[in-house]
């Protein structure tokens, strides 16, 4: 892999864009053009999902094609459930009031903010009537899977993603930080394949178990590499000029 981009926010955007930042154009991450295309407006669950670290959004599409975040994959998810004395009917009322006062208001303020509270809105009702949310319980499986992946947050998370393209989703993120490494890089790269070796492996073979592999794109990368030379800190630099990815599937 090759670039010319050494800052993280504009390598990581050209990564998950395949443009370089502008001013004026929000490009559409991924995952939100993989929504955009394969999608099934039908499906109850989020078509583009983000374990453990937000990243872009829809830029130009739709806001309903926005990722959706969970921001740690070894707690419940916030909102999956109505509140205490709700119910389904009771939150469609309410539903359809809040579209009668908005519904002015919405006439003279047509604009990306107001498409996605709206988005948001349709999504989350879709969401908590669904049966796929159980796609989001990692207790519904042996424990001796949940360790191999793991029991930690990118562990869980690759857990989390294999069941969420089980049930249908087409895009999933998982993200590990820690990799930037101006220091003690040797020790920081042991411990962070600590958690990452396991967790890749076992996704790859579940996949394949379950013969989802020949239809799924598992991609590993970062937005840069490091530098060959090892500088004064036992660290390694930003080199864009060349580093690697990982496809499998």
């Amino acid at each position: 892999m090759v670039s010319r981009e050494g800052n993280h926010a504009r390598a990581r955007y050209l990564l998950h864009t395949g443009y370089t930042p502008t001013g004026s154009v929000k490009h559409p991450t991924f995952g939100s053009i993989a929504s955009h295309y394969l999608a099934d407006d039908d499906f109850e669950l989020p078509n583009c999902i983000n374990i453990n670290t937000p990243t872009f959004s829809s830029g130009f599409l739709d806001a309903a094609h926005d990722p959706f975040v969970v921001n740690d994959p070894m707690k419940p998810i916030d909102d999956l459930k109505y509140p205490p004395q709700m119910d389904a009917c009771r939150f469609r009322q309410r539903l359809r009031m809040l579209e009668d006062l908005e519904r002015n208001f919405l006439k003279k303020r047509v604009n990306r903010s107001t498409e996605a509270h709206q988005a948001i809105y349709k999504k989350a009702n879709k969401l908590v009537n669904s049966a796929r949310t159980k796609a989001f319980n990692l207790s519904d499986e042996p424990i001796a899977l949940r360790e191999a992946y793991g029991m930690n947050r990118f562990g869980q998370g690759c857990l989390m993603a294999r069941r969420l393209i089980e049930a249908g989703v087409k895009f999933v993120e998982v993200s590990l930080g820690g990799w930037d490494t101006h220091q003690d890089n040797f020790e920081q790269v042991k411990n962070r394949l600590e958690t990452l070796d396991p967790a890749f492996s076992t996704l790859v073979r579940d996949l394949a178990n379950r013969e989802l592999l020949d239809k799924t794109i598992v991609l590993w990368l970062g937005e840069f590499g490091r530098t060959p030379r090892i500088n004064d800190n036992e660290g390694r630099d930003h080199f864009p000029n060349g580093w690697s990815a990982v496809l499998a599937g």
